[in-house]
């Protein structure tokens, strides 16, 4: 298969990894910080936090590559992804109302709980936002081979995620906080983007699989017991470190990216192992779209991250949530028109 293996299963590690932090984040709310099944959601949820950010490496990593026209950008990612927003959309909307509820209300209710959507759609909004600007973010890629990246995603480093981590500090001086406030706002997806162009085009040193992953382990485990330090002290839930844009979920991104473009050349002569990856990759976007409906029906029978010890819980509802919505995506996917919308 002439693909690039590494990233496909990146794709469906990252989908997984989102998966899990729904599972985890179901009833992490509901939960005392004090208490042990809050402690250990507390653990998934920050093991799982770099899974958005892996999304958007990945895009850029492949439409940043070559330059493409407005016309097969609109037609074949913009215009594809905005109406498979807004049919999933009312498919959320009419499921969150009720079938014959949905269509008895007025257009101004019925537009509203489309415009809501699903908790997940968000991402959909952002990904089309980054794709409008892919010709410039292009532009700032490859002019003078790439001579401006080093300085965008400098940027994006301070004015994104130092600022956003610097900023969920409880300063004692309010005029700190205050001075945070007034720098440039660069949190947009759009450096996480062009981060995973820059990885895997720039990046050619090939680094330790095993340190790569003991790294991200030890980050994740002193994001856990940060937040749940901080947790104790508010006597509520808090994640004070998952914001997408914290410094440690933007390190954990990286090692990740880095764990598996490391993997490049281990998928030759693996051909049906690549198939397989290939398989599962193809299918993400329909489980990222159906997860919160199989989530939503198993918790009606009682099956969700409390269920059994919690240890045990997340894993196991993530991999049964997962194989329900790759079963239904591929089932779906036969569906000649209904394979064009996951």
């Amino acid at each position: 298969m002439n693909r690039k293996i590494q990233y496909d299963l990146l794709r469906v590690i990252a989908c997984f990894m989102v998966v899990m932090l729904h599972v985890s984040a179901f009833y992490w709310t509901k939960l005392s910080p004090s208490s042990k099944e809050w402690q250990i959601l507390n653990i998934y949820d920050s093991f799982v936090r770099s899974s958005v950010a892996l999304f958007f490496m990945i895009s850029g990593t492949f439409l940043l590559t070559k330059e493409v026209t407005l016309k097969k950008l609109y037609q074949k990612n913009i215009l594809h992804l905005f109406v498979v927003l807004i049919v999933w959309s009312v498919l959320y909307a009419i499921d969150t109302l009720g079938f014959p509820a949905f269509f008895k209300k007025d257009l101004g209710s019925i537009f509203t709980a489309v415009l809501n959507g699903k908790y997940h759609l968000w991402f959909l909004w952002s990904i089309i936002g980054i794709y409008i600007f892919v010709p410039v973010l292009y532009a700032i890629t490859h002019y003078q081979e790439g001579k401006y990246m080093k300085y965008f995603l400098l940027l994006f480093l301070i004015f994104g995620v130092l600022r956003s981590t610097l900023i969920i500090y409880p300063y004692p001086n309010r005029a700190v906080f205050d001075l945070i406030k007034k720098l440039p706002n660069m949190s947009t997806y759009a450096g996480y983007f062009v981060l995973g162009y820059y990885l895997d085009q720039k990046v050619k040193k090939k680094l330790n699989g095993a340190l790569l992953l003991g790294i991200y382990i030890f980050i994740v485990g002193c994001s856990a017991v940060i937040g749940r330090w901080d947790a104790m002290n508010k006597m509520k839930p808090a994640g004070l470190l998952y914001g997408y844009f914290c410094l440690p979920v933007f390190i954990e991104a990286i090692l990740l990216f880095l764990l598996l473009k490391g993997m490049e050349g281990y998928w030759e002569n693996k051909e049906k192992v690549s198939k397989v990856i290939y398989f599962f990759s193809q299918n993400t976007m329909g489980i990222y779209l159906l997860h919160p409906f199989v989530l939503e029906r198993l918790d009606r029978y009682e099956i969700n991250s409390l269920t059994w010890n919690t240890w045990i819980s997340v894993p196991l509802v993530t991999v049964l949530t997962f194989g329900c919505c790759l079963i239904i995506s591929v089932v779906l996917s036969k569906i000649p028109f209904v394979r064009k919308l996951i």
